[in-house]
């Protein structure tokens, strides 16, 4: 249980920092410039590639594809609560649509639970298969 709550607390708090600096960085500027489509990509890969390192570290090291899964999804509700409190902070890009605050706030926390579930379990996944494979 430690192990899970570590790494989904730990990848939850890099990816909240990786999404501050991206918010941070295109602040107050055009979707389309070219700078932020960089940015936001960039950060959609960190995303990805921490997610599924959360869940494959944590499913190699317990066996239980449950385990990264859980952790994934700690991780995307760490995620998703800074990036609702980040929003009240940062200012939106310039051509962002105005959306209402509550359904910002539910799209923000529903989409980092997901993403990080799903790539959690899925790469807790592939590791448990891995470990087969090796004995």
């Amino acid at each position: 249980m430690g192990m899970i709550w570590r790494w989904g607390v730990g990848c939850g708090l890099v990816i909240a920092l990786a999404d501050l600096v991206a918010a941070l960085s295109s602040a107050g500027q055009l979707s389309t410039n070219e700078t932020v489509v960089a940015i936001t990509t960039i950060d959609l890969i960190v995303n990805i590639a921490l997610y599924s390192y959360c869940g494959f570290r944590v499913a190699s090291a317990t066996t239980v594809i449950r385990d990264a899964a859980e952790a994934g999804v700690i991780a995307g509700s760490i995620v998703g609560a800074a990036v609702v409190v980040s929003g009240l902070f940062v200012p939106p890009l310039l051509d962002a649509d105005p959306v209402v605050p509550i359904t910002g706030a539910i799209t923000s926390v529903a989409f980092n639970v997901a993403m990080g579930g799903v790539l959690a379990t899925l790469y807790g996944f592939v590791a448990t298969l891995m470990r087969r494979r090796k004995g």
